[in-house]
């Protein structure tokens, strides 16, 4: 799946192509960090870009999903798996 492919897929589409193992959450994240530097400038929607976390969280869930471990979390009233990126409200 090429980086460009992530736009059209929703959270849940992104999480289940990650369980699937037909994307990382690796490359989820870069796409998304690339996404993001591009465009914020003329945005301005982040004030702060934790690219090195969220890539570390990143790398732990390519780990546990390798590893078959389980690793959707929930969150609210959805489930977010930690690959995908989300934004938060302050």
């Amino acid at each position: 799946m090429k980086p460009e492919d992530l736009q059209s897929l929703s959270l849940a589409g992104v999480s289940e192509a990650i369980g699937g193992r037909k994307l990382s959450p690796v490359e989820v994240i870069e796409a998304c960090l690339t996404r993001i530097e591009s465009l914020n400038p003329a945005l301005r929607s982040y004030i702060t870009v934790l690219s090195e976390r969220a890539m570390a969280q990143a790398r732990q869930a390519e780990e546990d999903v390798l590893r078959g471990r389980a690793c959707a979390r929930r969150v609210g009233r959805a489930s977010w798996h930690p690959g995908c990126p989300r934004k938060t409200r302050p």
